[in-house]
């Protein structure tokens, strides 16, 4: 995302806050401001936008974070490392190696395929490799 677009993004995300508040007994829930303007309010195409927008900035950030941390894992070219335990989802995946400087994961039977972007593949790599990286800054 270029930098006029994520401008432009956090432009409506500021907007749209503007309409809440937090209040004391809400337990950091955001209510709608008292003095909310009805015509205030967008199409909802727009709002869907907005979360769309949202939605595409986190899967890179996601796949931002595991390419540095998977970046500091994998040394040697071609060389399987092994996870600690096996992440698990449609079946299990072993190991992470680096090729071409993409990063695959080698599932159960041997075979591979690119890294996951979920949020769940986020906190495996985090909690395989916290201590690698614990107290350095990785973006």
């Amino acid at each position: 995302m270029n930098r006029e677009k994520l401008d432009e993004l956090s432009n409506n995300i500021e907007k749209i806050s503007s309409n809440f508040e937090e209040k004391s007994w809400t337990e950091n829930f955001k209510l709608l401001r008292d003095d909310y303007d009805i015509n205030n309010l967008e199409t909802p195409k727009h709002y869907l936008n907005v979360l769309s927008e949202l939605e595409e900035i986190t899967r890179q950030v996601r796949l931002l974070f595991i390419l540095s941390v998977l970046g500091k894992v994998c040394k040697e070219e071609g060389k399987l490392y092994n996870f600690n335990v096996p992440y698990q989802a449609n079946m299990q995946y072993n190991g992470v190696f680096k090729k071409d400087s993409t990063f695959y994961l080698v599932d159960e039977d041997g075979n591979t395929r690119d890294v996951f972007t979920t949020e769940k593949f986020v906190q495996f790599i985090h909690i395989q490799y916290r201590k690698l990286y614990e107290g350095n800054t990785i973006v």
